[in-house]
């Protein structure tokens, strides 16, 4: 456990205990029942609240969390210094004990209120994450439905029972993403949609496949980006340029590789000599001829001691290579599969 983890479980108990002490004194003209009862509410209250608090806390550091949950963590707190705030105001009459302990409760309670409120909005943002995926989802397997088909030196598409669908006219063709389908036509790369409908016109040299709503394009020997609508969100100033993945893309510029956001920021410096895509918050970089991963702050949580390595997949684990010997590290960079 951490230091700063163990000093805010001691101000936990502080305030539990305070609030406990106080409960007894204050409940103490009371009858047994009533004091048992009302102690057991305010000490509750207490726990579960400065509880809350202290987990929100921790939750909006998290770099991994999502920015809906991180603006619905901001809400909590305000939240919170509100009452505390006018807890402090409406107690200014009292003495100081009393003082403490009704702003404790008063805080405590409305924090865990307050909490609920925030966990209930979090849940309902996750079932809209989740229908938005599974729309998604519905999508490519749409897209899947259509296959690229090649005739003599012409493109076109069939679907699964091979029939033709749209017409064989393109140079070449590529797999439908995100419901939209790269095809060169003429010397120059567009996209149709799943009608057959040229979408994106084709004055690109270049182009990869949309994912994130974006697709890396090529112009004039430079790389940028477009929307689904073909408007381009992010100028043709790369050398190189890869599809996003969890939020971030690779790029080349000057000789050397970086990352940026769906923004167009460089939010990882391009000093990498080469470099795969984000996957499990983690990517694969190349530096002085040894590959090691980086995390999306570009930390290098992985040191770079392998001859190559390879993406994460979702159980968390990547293949690497040292010495022509290959295994499996987790994200922690432990081996769970050795060198063979």
């Amino acid at each position: 456990m951490k230091k700063t983890e163990k000093i805010i479980d001691v101000i936990y108990l502080i305030l539990v205990v305070i609030t406990f002490v106080f409960a007894l004194w204050e409940t103490r003209d009371l009858s047994l029942g009533e004091r048992i009862s009302t102690i057991i509410v305010y000490t509750l209250s207490a726990a579960f609240g400065i509880g809350m608090f202290f987990l929100a806390l921790s939750e909006i550091k998290d770099d991994e969390i999502k920015k809906t949950e991180k603006i619905l963590y901001v809400i909590y707190f305000i939240l919170v210094v509100i009452t505390f705030v006018r807890a402090l105001w409406e107690t200014r009459d009292l003495s100081l004990g009393e003082r403490i302990f009704e702003i404790i409760v008063s805080t405590s309670m409305y924090s865990f209120l307050f909490g609920l409120g925030i966990l209930f909005l979090s849940v309902l943002s996750e079932m809209f994450s989740d229908f938005k995926k599974m729309i998604k989802s519905k999508k490519i397997k749409k897209d899947l439905m259509l296959i690229p088909h090649r005739k003599g030196d012409k493109w076109g598409y069939i679907d699964k029972q091979g029939k033709i669908v749209i017409p064989i006219q393109y140079d070449k063709a590529g797999f439908f993403s995100e419901g939209l389908a790269p095809v060169k036509f003429n010397s120059k790369w567009g996209f149709i949609d799943t009608k057959g409908n040229m979408v994106i016109p084709a004055v690109y040299d270049k182009v990869l496949d949309f994912s994130e709503g974006l697709a890396p394009v090529k112009f004039n020997s430079k790389w940028g980006f477009i929307d689904t609508k073909g408007n381009m969100v992010i100028p043709p100033v790369y050398d190189k340029a890869d599809i996003f993945s969890e939020g971030l893309a690779q790029v080349k510029i000057n000789g050397k590789y970086g990352f940026i956001d769906t923004k167009g920021k460089m939010v990882i410096p391009a000093v990498y000599d080469l470099a795969l895509n984000f996957s499990e918050g983690l990517v694969g970089v190349e530096i002085n001829g040894k590959w090691g991963y980086i995390d999306k702050k570009g930390r290098m949580v992985i040191p770079p001691v392998y001859d190559d390595v390879q993406p994460f997949s979702d159980n968390g684990h990547a293949m690497v290579e040292v010495n022509g010997k290959y295994g499996y590290i987790d994200t922690k960079g432990d081996i769970v599969r050795p060198l063979v």
